[in-house]
């Protein structure tokens, strides 16, 4: 009866160890795995920004370029 009580004991914390190493290694990889989406967003983003930015840029130089192209006509008249 003793030995049954002994080896229960051990089951027992045998369990509540791989209970622990199980969640840390959970926890771990919901780190490593937050880390990446964490830099993929983040280049998406600066991505997205430059692209945003680079528009932009494209659409402030269209009206000059044919505001420059109105007052050359108008020169050679």
């Amino acid at each position: 009866m003793r030995s049954w009580i002994i080896m229960t004991r051990i089951l027992e914390e045998s369990t509540f160890e791989l209970s622990l190493f199980a969640e840390s290694t959970f926890e771990m990889l919901q780190y490593q795995m937050g880390c990446r989406l964490l830099a993929f967003l983040e280049k998406l983003r600066i991505k997205f920004v430059r692209e945003r930015n680079q528009r932009k840029r494209q659409r402030e130089e269209t009206p000059a370029k044919e505001s420059d192209k109105e007052t050359e006509a108008i020169k050679v008249y």
